[in-house]
């Protein structure tokens, strides 16, 4: 079996360690409560992406690691497993085809994890579960958006907003639901679905 890790980059590395923000870096050296976070977030991240590193070292699972960004395609592999939060599996969902997917929630304190199977410290447990079968996959509903009968989304999971290039100018649309159709004007359309 053959994985692809997926991971987030942290808020921290992304605006201090990559863009080298000095504000920024200067208010988490002065624990400025508008980044409060930033920090403690980074570092519980890279723990939990050490410890799923680390369970399938252990377990002798064949794994490649990527940065979500990085991720271009995934032919080639039997499972991707992603440490972040919903946005990491929100992201790479729209490059799935029938790949499946697990999650492991990287900082359950800050990360909403409604997709997520576990928080890191669960990895060995999961990796084993994985490798046993135990781990019983469940099938989820992606969609896509059609614009004049041309797929103009990837598959998505929970939602697609339909609106103007401009957010404060008015959309025109017509919707059309099987043989109805609608004209609209409106700032407009969040679809969601719920699973």
């Amino acid at each position: 079996m053959k994985l692809l890790l997926v991971h987030k980059k942290s808020r921290y590395e992304q605006l201090v360690l990559d863009q080298k923000d000095e504000h920024v870096a200067e208010l988490v050296a002065q624990a400025d409560v508008s980044v409060a976070q930033l920090k403690r977030a980074h570092d519980a991240h890279g723990r939990s992406l050490e410890e799923v590193v680390s369970a399938f070292d252990d377990l002798g699972l064949e794994h490649d690691v990527l940065e979500r960004s990085h991720v271009e395609g995934i032919e080639g592999y039997d499972l991707v497993v992603t440490v972040g939060g919903d946005g990491t599996v929100l992201d790479i969902s729209h490059k799935l085809g029938s790949t499946p997917i697990v999650a492991i929630n990287s900082d359950p304190a800050t990360s909403v994890g409604y997709f997520c199977a576990g928080p890191s410290e669960d990895a060995h447990r999961l990796a084993r579960a994985i490798l046993s079968d135990e781990l019983a996959p469940k099938g989820l509903s992606r969609f896509r958006v059609l614009v004049n009968d041309v797929v103009s989304t990837p598959p998505v999971l929970n939602d697609v907003l339909v609106c103007h290039e401009n957010p404060a100018a008015v959309s025109s649309y017509i919707l059309r639901v099987d043989d109805t159709l609608e004209q609209q004007r409106s700032s407009g359309v969040l679809s969601l679905i719920h699973i």
